[in-house]
């Protein structure tokens, strides 16, 4: 997942996000470390792109951190501002230790892995 050209670009510590033609908050974590005041300033300053309104969110996980429990514990609040969330992953490392975080975890919001950027798309749409 690359941005397109032309886009307006967001920038958090954790990562750069575009909003894509449909709308939905494409981001590409930097593969930094996660630690608590990060997440915190990062989820603020989405929560301030987005306006407080709940969006659809896709998200290339392929080369972010695996999380650990105290970390999970710094991610979940903020999901709750999604409508839903698709991560997709190349890796199939990634993807076994994304999938284990979503079935051990209630995020508040319909959360999916997936292998293509194209069949998560396609599992967003029916949230926009």
């Amino acid at each position: 997942m690359e941005p397109p050209v032309n886009t307006a670009l967001y920038e958090t510590a954790l990562s750069v996000c575009w909003f894509d033609r449909d709308g939905i908050l494409c981001c590409l974590p930097k593969g930094v470390l996660l630690d608590r005041d990060t997440v915190k300033g990062s989820q603020q300053t989405l929560l301030e792109l987005i306006s407080n309104r709940k969006i659809c969110v896709l998200m290339d996980v392929t080369h972010a951190w695996p999380l650990d429990v105290q970390q999970q514990g710094y991610v979940i609040p903020g999901m709750s501002a999604y409508k839903a969330l698709a991560l997709v992953s190349g890796s199939p490392l990634g993807r076994k230790a994304i999938d284990r975080f979503i079935r051990s975890n209630d995020q508040g919001s319909p959360v999916k892995m997936f292998p293509s950027e194209k069949e998560a798309r396609q599992w967003l749409k029916q949230y926009l």
